[in-house]
Formats: structure tokens, sequence, C-alpha cells
């Protein structure tokens, strides 16, 4: 039997409610991230938000298709090394392997994120580290790939953070990564960088327009430096 155009009405308004809900306490939890003063309180707020994640989150967080569409597009190898920084419960890894890229390392600065993330079984290792401090669980140029999917962003890593990262990607290797629109001051990290900006698409979260962009990695000696950005 035929739902009534009334019925239809008062499920799209109860689906509306639902969404709009689920929006006010993502945007509520992204809120008390981003007020983060040091990264022990970082550390502390995604350990207690990690059972959670996933279902604040599964409204409106498309960066992990939409990171492994663009990956397919541009290196399509699905034996090339990656790295997944600032894994998480491990959402970009597990659309990754959807598309069969199967040699995924994650890291994170939450043991409590990445225990979600390894029972995806998604990931051939996991390291628990701070993007902060230099990163000693791989050798330089480990991976061809490099994803940091919400990791440059408030109250998360700044610029030095790249110096960090970047060592661990060869020398011709892909880094996608979203920054807001208004995040100038990484934008202007990023212009510092011998990085080749590749390609670089617009959405929005929160109604906050950002950017997904791929860079390609040249000359590593200009790597060491931001203190002009």
């Amino acid at each position: 039997m035929g739902q009534t155009p009334e019925h239809d009405q008062k499920a799209g308004s109860a689906i509306s409610k639902s969404a709009c809900q689920s929006f006010k306490t993502l945007n509520r939890r992204l809120q008390w991230v981003y007020e983060s003063k040091d990264v022990d309180e970082l550390r502390g707020k995604y350990n207690a938000w990690a059972n959670v994640y996933e279902a604040d989150l599964k409204e409106s967080w498309v960066l992990p298709m939409h990171t492994a569409t663009l990956l397919e597009t541009l290196r399509p190898h699905r034996d090339i090394d990656i790295l997944d920084a600032g894994a998480g419960t491990g959402m970009v890894g597990a659309a990754l392997n959807h598309l069969g890229y199967k040699n995924i390392t994650a890291m994170d600065l939450s043991p409590e994120m990445l225990k979600l993330a390894h029972q995806k079984n998604v990931y051939k290792a996991l390291y628990e580290a701070n993007l902060d401090e230099e990163l000693t669980f791989c050798e330089s140029g480990s991976f061809r790939v490099i994803t940091a999917i919400g990791v440059f962003t408030y109250g998360h890593v700044g610029s030095s953070g790249l110096l960090n990262l970047l060592p661990l990607l060869q020398l011709g290797g892909l880094f996608i990564l979203p920054i807001r629109t208004s995040n100038e001051p990484m934008l202007s990290a990023l212009r510092h960088l011998d990085l080749d900006l590749i390609t670089q698409e617009i959405y929005e979260l929160d109604e906050h327009p950002f950017y997904l962009m791929a860079y390609q990695k040249n000359n590593p000696h200009n790597l060491t430096n931001l203190d002009n950005a």
C-alpha cells in the first residue's frame, strides 16, 4: 500500500530534523576539539570522542571517499605505499581499501582512535605518533602518497608539522590534504615549500568552505625552513 503525500512530508520533516540535530552535535564537537590548548588536551579529546566519532560525522564527512577517488585519478596503481596521517578511526583507509589500495599505513595521535582503525583490517601497520615531533616509525622517503585529512586545521597541527611529515614522502610523491579557505597561514606555508599544486577542489563542511588539494613533492632541500612563511 502506497504512502500518502502527508506521510512523505512528515517523514521528510523528521529526516531534516534528525540531520539538523546531527549537524548541531558535530558543530559542538568540532568547536570543542578546535579549542584544544596543547597536544595532550587534543589527544584526550579524540580519545573521548573515538567511540561516537563516525556516528557524528556520517551525515557530512565526504572527504574520505573524495580523497580515495582523487587518488584513483592521479595514482591508479593499487600497490603504491600510502601513509594515512591522522588516520583517526580509519575512514580514509577504508575508502582507499574499497577502491583496491592495500599498502596503507596509519598514524594518529590518539590510541583510542587507532584501536578502532585497527578493527577495520585495512592497514598493514598502525603507529601512534605526534606530528609536532620528529617521526621515527619509518625511514625518509618510505611513501609514494601521504594523505592528511582533517589534520592541518585549527587547534590541531601547525605548519611545523609539514616539516616532520613531508620527509617521509618520496621525491615525486603525492601529498593530499584539505585546508580551509580562510586558513591563510597554512596556505602560505604550503606556498613556501617546493610542492607543485596538481589539483584543487572546493567543498563545504559546517558552512566553512575548504580546499581539497593534491601536491607533488619536488626538491627536498626546500622542505627545511618556514621562517619566512
